[in-house]
């Protein structure tokens, strides 16, 4: 698709991968972390686009082709700042565990885990 073509050209442009001598792609760097500390425009425009995409794969990839799953908690609102680091350990472990595998990688996937509130925040002043 063309989203799929640009997505793929972008990462070619910020030279995270390259195509090898004998014309497969390979990722240039084992790992690549971002951090961000405020919420830009832009990277809205990025996690609404993969939320699309997410959705469209629930829709049309094969069970076995994604991995999709959602859990609700009950959470102090004194305990976000724990939640997030939680996130961001497992988020940089996982990243780190899979660029030591052994062979190259063959796909291209997304993973995005997001914590938020699904309630309205309580008035305590009375």
């Amino acid at each position: 698709s063309a989203e799929a073509s640009k997505v793929v050209n972008d990462l070619f442009q910020a030279g995270l991968l390259t195509i090898d001598e004998s014309g497969k792609w390979r990722r240039q760097a084992n790992k690549t972390f971002f951090k961000l500390d405020t919420s830009s425009p832009s990277l809205q425009h990025f996690y609404r686009q993969m939320w699309e995409k997410a959705e469209q794969s629930l829709a049309n990839e094969e069970y076995g082709e994604r991995a999709f799953s959602a859990t609700m908690l009950s959470v102090s609102e004194s305990d976000f700042d724990f939640v997030k680091a939680e996130i961001e350990t497992f988020r940089r472990g996982l990243i780190t565990k899979i660029a030591a595998r052994p062979g190259a990688a063959e796909r291209i996937y997304s993973m995005a885990v997001q914590f938020f509130p699904l309630d309205r925040k309580r008035n305590t002043s009375s």
